[in-house]
C-alpha cells in the first residue's frame, strides 16, 4: 500500500474511532464530503484540504502517530485536558503552513511529504 492510500485508511480508522462521519468532519473542515472520501481512499486532494483535516483531527488525537509505522487506534491515541497548551501551538503551526501551501499551491504526492515532515517535527 503506497504511503498517501495509508495515511487515508488511517485518516478513516481515526474519524471512525472518533464517531464521525464524513460529512461531519467535511462540515468541520469547510471542505466536502467528496473530499474526505478522496483523502480517506488515497486519491490525491489540495495539501490545504489535507492540512484542514489534519488540524480538525489534532483536536482529538495525537495525530503524530499516523505516520508511525505501528500505528494502532487505541484510547491512548485520545489528548488530554492537559494536551491543550500542545494542541494550541500545533493549530497556529498548522495555520501558518497552510498559508504557506495555498500561497505555493502544492498539490499531489509532495504534500504529504511535507505535511509528515511538519508533524514529525512538531
Amino acid at each position: 500500500m503506497d504511503e498517501l492510500k495509508t495515511v487515508g485508511y488511517r485518516l478513516k480508522l481515526i474519524r471512525n474511532f472518533l464517531q464521525l462521519t464524513q460529512n461531519e468532519v467535511a462540515k468541520s473542515t469547510n471542505t466536502s464530503q467528496a473530499a474526505i472520501s478522496r483523502i480517506e481512499h488515497g486519491e490525491e486532494v489540495y495539501a490545504s484540504v489535507l492540512i484542514s483535516i489534519i488540524k480538525y483531527y489534532s483536536t482529538h488525537i495525537d495525530i503524530g502517530r499516523i505516520f508511525n509505522p505501528n500505528f494502532e487506534i487505541s484510547p491512548n491515541l485520545l489528548l488530554s485536558s492537559q494536551d491543550n497548551s500542545i494542541k494550541k501551538e500545533l493549530s497556529r503551526k498548522i495555520d501558518t503552513i497552510k498559508e504557506e501551501l495555498d500561497e505555493a499551491h502544492i498539490t499531489g504526492i509532495s504534500h504529504l511529504e511535507f505535511v509528515k515532515k511538519l508533524i514529525m517535527d512538531i
